[in-house]
């Protein structure tokens, strides 16, 4: 892994990350930056397998989410109108080539837990005016963040699932 790689996927995340709390709108070709930079960060144990698997995921993610929005309003609900951004679809798009499925799950979990977090101290705080959430800016930091310790450790891959294997059998 490039390290000069890895510290430019942090200031396109970084990028990301303003543009989507300021704006409330990504550049389309940030997520394909970091989607090819994803690829690139852990070349050599890419697998096209794990990235079908992950897709796969946000498929159903989505799906979970139409479906629940169509029931409650009970009628057919385009979910990127008024529930979700395009470019939050995009951003998980573009993290699932990045990471095995376990990785990918842990990793959709503590980001939508960190971005509701940090949107209810923003909310309760009044540094924040807007209704929506920045989903792809706050999920981008903690992708960063990722890759921080990524960088600063040797040991720890955003493919090898070994560690989610020892807290769950423990």
């Amino acid at each position: 892994m490039g390290k000069f790689l890895v510290i430019g996927l942090i200031g396109v995340l970084l990028g990301i990350a303003i543009e989507d709390i300021k704006y409330r709108s990504v550049r389309w070709w940030l997520f394909a930056l970091i989607g090819f930079g994803f690829i690139g960060v852990e070349y050599t144990r890419f697998s096209i397998v794990d990235t079908g698997l992950n897709i796969g995921f946000v498929s159903v993610q989505v799906l979970l989410l139409f479906t629940y929005f169509s029931i409650k309003e009970k009628r057919v609900v385009n979910i990127t109108t008024n529930y979700l951004g395009m470019g939050d679809i995009v951003f998980w798009l573009a993290a699932c080539f990045l990471f095995s499925l376990p990785n990918y799950i842990v990793f959709f979990i503590s980001s939508l837990m960190f971005a509701a977090l940090v949107y209810g101290i923003m909310k309760l705080s009044n540094m924040h005016k807007q209704t929506t959430i920045p989903l792809a800016g706050l999920q981008s930091i903690v992708v960063g963040m990722m890759l921080l310790l990524n960088l600063i450790s040797k040991d720890w891959s955003f493919r090898d699932s070994a560690w989610i294997e020892k807290l769950v059998i423990v």
